[in-house]
């Protein structure tokens, strides 16, 4: 069985001892063979979107349906064996001004923090990661989880259809009642459509900061008084928030901030944006090559996905 491996900056192919009824330890040790990274410390992606292998170390690659010529994301997490040092990487900020240039060292990117004079930035993931926008993830953002992810699906479909001209089917890429279907389900992807309409609903700016390109789209700007803040690694967005120490509960987070005075919260999270570019961990999803799992039609980045799953419904994909 051959395997391609992507793990920061680089791309290398496994080397070919592995088989079917190989196990998820024996493709952990092969990955740390390649990479140098610990086992106990590494995290795998698979399919489209990749979704995080979680099993087992006994447990078949067969049974993981990790076949021949796929290709997987690998990431260097904080090690789940207990220890008396905190888990989430840090990157230490003095109490300076904005422009400041900041020393940054992360060991790992699932969870991250910039230090402020306030407390913490905190990247908080979202654990499922099964989706570009997960939309319960939004809710975090926007009203900490008030509102549910079925009542923020029902958000959107209801903005569309009371607003037919700014949201046509040109815009939506098909026809407004159909694109409502489509973004009620759980597995459907939501984007720049979901932000723009959660801005106006929820009279929020929303700044959506790339990792990879370091661009900055802000839905609302000028518009409201208050800016909530999330990242875009090309796979999935995760939410920033201002907790008020290290190991607060979320409950305690900062979600929302004055949009007149928000130039250092800016300037941090592009200085986390900046740390995991430089770390390679983002996704590049242009140039991915992918394969539809239920038709076998060749697909090339997220938009040729995107359109394919909008025109078929199909949402499994791999890459290869």
């Amino acid at each position: 069985m051959l395997l391609k491996i992507r793990y920061g900056n680089a791309a290398q192919t496994l080397p070919p001892t592995l088989s079917d009824t190989s196990t998820y330890k024996d493709l952990l040790e092969a990955i740390s063979q390649v990479t140098q990274y610990p086992t106990s410390e590494i995290e795998v992606k698979n399919g489209f979107p990749p979704k995080v292998l979680s099993a087992s170390p006994d447990i078949l690659l067969k049974d993981l349906k990790v076949k021949h010529g796929d290709a997987l994301i690998v990431s260097r997490v904080a090690s789940t064996v207990a220890s008396a040092a905190p888990t989430s990487p840090r990157v230490q900020e003095s109490n300076s001004p904005a422009s400041t240039t900041h020393t940054a060292s992360i060991v790992g990117a699932e969870s991250a923090a910039i230090s402020m004079a306030q407390g913490e930035m905190i990247l908080r993931v979202d654990a499922s990661r099964r989706q570009f926008l997960s939309i319960q993830f939004c809710g975090y953002v926007l009203d900490k989880k008030q509102t549910s992810a079925r009542q923020l699906r029902q958000v959107v479909c209801d903005y569309i259809l009371q607003h037919p001209v700014e949201f046509s089917e040109v815009i939506l890429g098909r026809p407004p009642q159909q694109y409502c279907q489509w973004i009620l389900k759980d597995e459907s992807w939501g984007g720049a459509i979901e932000l723009s309409i959660f801005s106006k609903v929820f009279q929020l700016v929303i700044s959506s900061v790339d990792v990879q390109t370091g661009r900055t789209d802000r839905f609302g700007e000028g518009a409201y008084s208050d800016e909530v803040f999330i990242l875009y690694s090309g796979i999935h967005y995760d939410a920033l928030a201002l907790s008020p120490a290290e190991g607060a509960p979320e409950a305690f987070d900062q979600t929302r901030f004055d949009a007149s005075e928000a130039d250092l919260v800016r300037a941090n999270v592009q200085q986390l944006a900046s740390t995991l570019r430089a770390m390679g961990q983002y996704t590049d999803l242009e140039n991915f090559t992918l394969r539809c799992g239920i038709c076998q039609k060749g697909l090339k980045g997220e938009k040729d996905a995107r359109a394919h799953a909008m025109t078929t419904g199909h949402v499994d994909f791999t890459e290869y």
